[in-house]
């Protein structure tokens, strides 16, 4: 079987995607124990292997992705090519070489380190004849079958045996076929003749491809929802819920009469009308301009896999004239609030003794936020293991992973924040011997909270603040725990601290620290004497 983009089964039916995965997943990377090789019918149990050629930056790359209930894996390779064809011939090589090894693969890494070794030891080589045999061998290939008369068939016949020689440096070979015929001219014209054939016979299948392959907004949202599955650029905790936001726009487009409507065929003047059925729909503008920004984000996609030569998907962007009161807080803003969940709390009003006990760690919460600037999910994570110490000893930071059954909004989410004693009238040793050391294990949660009930537990800290704002005047309408990391941000950026640091501290790109809200490698120590600077 070979794994071309027009792959053909032995019974001359096209092999869906999904079947032709799963057979690769048994032939390349685990092989079966089934001695015929065949595709188990339960496929869903089967780790499958996706191949995409992918375009970026004028250059074209083959990704292959490995995806099973346990974890997502991938590799990217560049093609070294910006041409279409010959990135299709460079990736059905590189896959053929990969079934040369059928079945010698322990595991996906194993893979991995094949595959990188092969695209940097072969596709460099590219004017080696050994690869212009292979490539003309497969066109060879691909003629062969739109052949439409005896003659024809011969013609590429002759002019395969000839590339399959050349390719085993087989001399005598070559020296009869040339003295089998008339003379090496005429050998030149058949193999002239074959070549443009075949180049005929390839532009037409493509263009016949492209036509069957025109895709409708819908389906690219969902290829493109599962190329953030399978890379693993949206986590398992934000799947759900970005996948269901970028699902709800095919709504749009269908209100709009595009459902329908291929998306190389889609103009921005569509789009413009989505924007306006997504403007009239009673949504915030920060959401519609979201919405917005998973339209660009789907035909960008689309323009990568080269289905439409160009987006469309630019300048749609709404801009916000009203001028908005700062969400970040001020220092008598922030003590206020902190000051209220240490004392406050537990005096303006009775308290169970149960919802004391529990206030007894909760309270460290808002505390917590204000002097890391870490999401709220972040925080009622944590875990004993989570609180250390620097090696020298200077500092105590949190570690926020994604180990056990934590989850992180996105990558650049995992990192460490130092615990300034003192910032916000933080006191470091009663932190520790009230919430950390009186864990058992490295693995409970020092706010005695079960990570099963996180939804649960950020909409009761939301209830505490929001009594806490309707119930003080003083406390601005815009308060919200994320307010404490607007105003870390906002500090940052205040006290003039480098844009590197700041990055580490808030877990962001660098691009977006300052941008949104006010260089990977920071030592903690050193980060640690950057933030004392904060509250200096």
């Amino acid at each position: 079987m070979t794994f071309n983009n027009h792959l053909k089964a032995s019974n001359s039916q096209e092999v869906t995607k999904r079947s032709h995965y799963a057979s690769l997943s048994q032939s390349v990377c685990f092989p079966s124990s089934n001695p015929s090789n065949s595709i188990s019918p339960h496929y869903r149990n089967i780790p499958k292997i996706y191949f995409t050629t992918i375009k970026k930056q004028n250059t074209f790359y083959l990704r292959v992705s490995h995806r099973d209930q346990l974890q997502n894996e991938s590799i990217t390779v560049s093609l070294r090519t910006n041409n279409r064809r010959e990135a299709m011939m460079n990736t059905d090589y590189l896959k053929e070489r990969l079934l040369e090894q059928a079945g010698s693969f322990v595991s996906f890494d194993h893979m991995r380190a094949a595959l990188k070794e092969i695209a940097q030891t072969e596709l460099v080589r590219r004017p080696k004849v050994d690869w212009f045999y292979r490539g003309n061998i497969i066109i060879a290939q691909e003629a062969l079958q739109e052949a439409q008369t005896v003659e024809q068939v011969r013609f590429i016949q002759s002019y395969s045996d000839i590339m399959k020689k050349g390719l085993q440096s087989d001399t005598e070979g070559l020296l009869s076929i040339v003295d089998s015929v008339s003379s090496v001219s005429e050998v030149s014209e058949v193999s002239e003749s074959t070549i443009v054939n075949s180049e005929r016979s390839k532009h037409s299948e493509q263009s016949k491809h492209r036509v069957n392959n025109v895709k409708t907004f819908s389906q690219m949202v969902e290829d493109y929802i599962n190329e953030k599955e399978v890379s693993g650029s949206w986590t398992a905790a934000t799947l759900g819920t970005k996948a269901a936001t970028v699902r709800k726009l095919v709504s749009y487009f269908e209100a709009c009469s595009l459902q329908d409507k291929p998306i190389d065929q889609i103009t921005r003047q569509d789009l413009l009308e989505v924007r306006t059925a997504l403007s009239n729909d009673g949504l915030k503008l920060s959401t519609v301009n979201g919405q917005i920004r998973n339209i660009v984000a789907v035909f960008k996609y689309a323009e990568l896999l080269d289905v439409i030569p160009k987006s469309p998907a630019v300048k749609l962007l709404l801009k916000d004239r009203e001028n908005k009161d700062s969400k970040a807080l001020t220092e008598s803003e922030v003590n206020n609030v902190l000051s209220y969940f240490k004392h406050g709390y537990f005096t303006e009003a009775k308290r169970s003794k149960k919802t004391i006990e529990a206030m007894k760690f909760i309270k460290w919460i808002p505390q917590l936020a204000a002097i890391t600037g870490a999401r709220l999910n972040e925080i009622l994570q944590l875990r004993k293991g989570d609180i250390k110490q620097s090696d020298n000893g200077l500092c105590w930071f949190v570690d926020i992973n994604d180990k056990g059954d934590n989850v992180l909004k996105n990558k650049s989410s995992a990192r460490i924040v130092p615990l300034v004693d003192g910032a916000y009238g933080f006191d470091l040793d009663l932190f520790l011997n009230e919430v950390v050391n009186t864990c058992n294990d490295d693995s409970d949660n020092i706010f005695r909270l079960k990570n099963s009930d996180r939804q649960l537990n950020s909409i009761k800290i939301g209830k505490l603040l929001k009594a806490y704002r309707d119930n003080h005047s003083e406390a601005p309408e815009t308060l919200t725990m994320h307010s404490f990391r607007h105003t870390m941000a906002t500090l940052c950026l205040n006290k003039k601290m480098p844009e590197s640091f700041a990055k580490e501290i808030l877990g962001h790109t660098q691009s977006i620290t300052y941008g949104l809200y006010g260089s990977a490698g920071v030592d903690v120590e050193t980060m640690y004497k950057e933030m004392v600077k904060l509250w200096s």
